[in-house]
């Protein structure tokens, strides 16, 4: 599953930094693991992009949303916004949750599952030149031999329209 089949949209001469966000979204019993790939003109950095991402997995949870949304979340300045907040009180305001609650992990105790799942992520990108979007798929696809835990790759092309709003 990707949200764009490729990257022909990006020039070919362009060179950019893009930032990878590793989710875990338990709902319904299952564990779904995405992989959000972000240039810098989605989001522009921190507390936004990290918005992005969860409206992203808000709307990949489709009308089955559970009352009671639960995120869990580094304890780094990105994550410990206003713009966070405001985008979980906008989130119920809206009707799309009764609560949100907001985790943020002791700073030095961050070994979760999450952690685990994205090092083996973090070592094999390491590993590879990376020269196009379409390589950094193929290389999250297959890095692991249990599809299970590969992820869904997502790369964020434009921000979601209730950012824009």
């Amino acid at each position: 599953y990707r949200e764009h089949q490729d990257s022909s949209s990006v020039p070919l001469n362009s060179s950019f930094v893009t930032r990878l966000f590793g989710v875990k979204l338990h709902h319904k019993g299952e564990t779904k693991h995405f992989a959000y790939m972000f240039p810098p003109w989605v989001g522009h950095g921190g507390s936004n992009t990290v918005c992005e991402a969860v409206c992203r997995l808000v709307d990949s949870m489709g009308p089955t949303r559970p009352a009671h949304f639960f995120i869990q979340v580094d304890n780094c300045s990105e994550n410990k916004s206003k713009t966070l907040l405001a985008l979980a009180d906008k989130l119920v305001q809206d009707g799309m949750f009764e609560t949100i609650q907001i985790n943020y992990l002791m700073v030095g105790h961050t070994h979760e599952d999450i952690d685990q799942w994205f090092s083996v992520f973090s070592k094999a990108i390491a590993k590879e030149d990376i020269w196009t979007v379409d390589q950094m798929f193929v290389l999250l696809q297959t890095v692991s031999e249990n599809d299970e835990i590969n992820p869904q790759l997502i790369f964020v092309q434009a921000d979601t329209t209730l950012l824009r709003g």
